[in-house]
């Protein structure tokens, strides 16, 4: 769901071009996606790209309130209207590499007719010309693409999203009143296509623990002789910091604040209230998240294969090298060398000389274990 609200305080100079605007949308967006490649994708061999395909419903309420001028008296009407449309969606993924990921998606443009009610608050010399009647408009979601890419390490992450909007499907602003007597609103707006640009950036001291970091700037999509205090728009430049803690293996709990800065502009419209708009507004929220079935960061790497267990030992242990000393070199295949006597250290096979070659299915034989001599130690 999306919307805005603008709000403006009861009698101040502005009432007869606006006293509240809100616009409320709600989404439902079915999809099937399938993955053609990779690891368990449809085609072997095949790069690792996903796409999905679906629909969306859009329901929308919409809701207008300001003052009437009727020179000595003033009066009010409200607007209230609700529509629903549809439209369709699309996305492409690719791992590029096991780093590299990136995307596109594409979101139709909706189209709706609103239907609802007028309710005019006027003196009484003009119930005949303003009465309470039923009214109908238009309402356009525009499309909207967007690029993404990601960059991924184990400890560190870069993420960018680039959107363009066609805001340019919105033309003017018509209301069309049921009664002959009731002038419609007919208000150009002009607005153009935008484009909004993202960066953000993870960091991960510990495999529980992710710092994140963030900005975008959007940019206007009214020119400056149709701005209104109806709709305010102005570009936008905001920050973001957060931080998620993964609590197990598929529960976590995200946190995170960001401020949007409104850059000021000034209307210049000879139809519309001179004046200059600017703002800001801060944002927290918290979100807990739960991924059954997996884990949820991106996966560790595969754990390193299992060492062979040794040969079964012979109860007594070859001898071990003395700190310092070579290793001996290996032993042939021809004779083995003789045993040490007790408590010296046995003297060094020559390559002509090894172990005779024990039967198949015994273990060869193993020297016994000589003793240290007096003063030094037995090293592992």
């Amino acid at each position: 769901s999306h919307g805005s609200t603008v709000n403006w305080p009861e009698g101040w100079w502005g009432r007869f071009e606006s006293m509240h605007t809100g616009i409320m949308g709600i989404r439902a967006a079915p999809f099937f996606a399938l993955r053609l490649g990779g690891e368990g994708g449809l085609i072997d061999g095949f790069p690792d790209i996903r796409v999905s395909l679906g629909a969306h419903m859009d329901t929308f309420r919409f809701e207008s309130r300001k003052a009437l001028d009727f020179v000595d008296q003033e009066g009010q009407v409200r607007l209230l209207f609700w529509g629903m449309g549809f439209g369709g969606d699309g996305s492409v993924y690719w791992q590029a590499t096991e780093q590299l990921a990136l995307a596109f998606t594409y979101h139709s443009r909706t189209w709706m007719a609103l239907e609802g009610d007028a309710d005019f608050t006027v003196p009484d010399p003009f119930l005949d010309r303003a009465p309470d009647q039923h009214a109908t408009t238009e309402l356009m979601v525009p499309d909207r693409l967007s690029f993404g890419a990601a960059w991924q390490q184990e400890h560190f992450g870069v993420f960018a999203e680039l959107d363009l909007t066609l805001w340019s499907v919105r033309e003017r602003l018509q209301v069309d009143f049921e009664h002959e007597g009731t002038s419609d609103i007919d208000t150009p707006t002009n607005w153009h296509d935008s484009m909004e640009l993202r960066l953000g950036g993870e960091y991960s001291p510990l495999s529980m623990l992710h710092l994140r970091l963030g900005g975008f700037y959007d940019m206007q999509v009214g020119p400056d002789d149709t701005l209104a205090p109806s709709s305010p728009d102005m570009a936008r430049i905001g920050v973001s910091a957060g931080v998620g803690v993964d609590i197990t293996r598929t529960f976590g709990v995200d946190a995170y604040y960001a401020y949007v800065a409104f850059l000021g502009r000034e209307s210049t419209g000879p139809d519309a209230a001179l004046a200059r708009y600017s703002g800001g507004i801060h944002l927290v929220g918290l979100t807990l998240r739960l991924a059954l079935g997996r884990s949820p960061r991106r996966a560790a790497p595969p754990d390193a294969p299992e060492a062979e267990p040794p040969p079964a030992a012979a109860e007594e242990e070859a001898p071990r090298p003395q700190p310092g000393a070579e290793a001996p070199p290996p032993a042939s295949e021809e004779e083995a060398p003789p045993a040490a006597p007790e408590g010296e250290t046995p003297p060094m096979a020559s390559e002509a000389e090894a172990p005779p070659a024990a039967p198949a299915g015994e273990e060869p034989p193993v020297p016994p274990q000589a003793e240290p001599r007096e003063g030094e130690e037995d090293h592992d």
